[in-house]
C-alpha cells in the first residue's frame, strides 16, 4: 500500500507511519522540513530502500500539497491519506482537493489492523 502522510514528522503520525513501514508499506511524507526525518535512525533504512519518501511541502499550502500529491501518484497510486497535522483550526486550503472519505477509511484501516 502507498500512504500519503501529512503531519507525520512526530507524535501519532510519526509512529503510525513507522508501523505502516514495518508492515511493508510505502509512505510519502510531506514535511515542511525534510531534514527533520532525514537523520532519523528509525527511518534511514526505509528512506534508503525507497519505502519512505520525504517530500518538502507545507500542509497548509494548496500548491505544495498538489505538487507532493502529483509526485506521489507518479511513483505509485496512493491508497490512503494519513492526516495528522496538529493545528487549532480547520481551514485547510486543500480540503476540496482530496476526497475526505479516504482519510476516514485510512483511520478505520489502521484501527482494525
Amino acid at each position: 500500500m502507498h500512504i500519503f502522510a501529512l503531519g507525520a514528522s512526530r507524535n501519532i503520525g510519526y509512529y503510525a507511519a513507522l508501523r505502516l513501514l514495518s508492515k511493508g508499506n510505502t509512505v510519502t511524507f510531506v514535511l515542511r522540513s525534510p531534514a527533520t526525518l532525514e537523520a532519523d535512525e528509525a527511518l534511514k533504512e526505509y528512506v534508503s530502500n525507497g519505502k519512505a519518501r520525504l517530500v518538502k511541502g507545507d500542509a497548509l499550502s494548496a500548491d505544495d500539497i498538489k505538487a507532493a500529491w502529483l509526485g506521489a501518484v507518479a511513483v505509485a497510486p496512493v491508497d490512503f491519506i494519513m492526516f495528522t497535522v496538529g493545528t487549532s483550526f480547520f481551514l485547510f486550503p486543500f480540503a476540496s482537493f482530496f476526497n475526505m472519505n479516504l482519510i476516514v477509511l485510512f483511520l478505520f484501516w489502521v484501527i482494525v489492523i
